[in-house]
């Protein structure tokens, strides 16, 4: 059995669209050659190499004291 490693629940962005690059600030379609208002078009392909994931929250400390009875 192989580990799933990408998830499927991850919406469509330009930010990490294989067709898009950013200029100034925007993302721009280079298969359309304009910008999506909406951030998403037909053409998506996502490119897991431009996707920044979400940081996990960091752990609590405990000291000795937690852990007496």
């Amino acid at each position: 059995m192989s580990a799933k490693i990408l998830r499927n629940d991850i919406a469509p962005s330009c930010s990490y669209c294989l067709f898009s690059k950013q200029e100034n600030g925007h993302f721009i379609c280079t298969k359309k050659n304009r910008e999506e208002p909406s951030g998403m078009c037909r053409k998506f392909v996502y490119y897991p190499f431009d996707r920044i994931p979400q940081q996990q929250p960091r752990l609590k400390t405990y000291s000795k004291e937690d852990f007496k009875i």
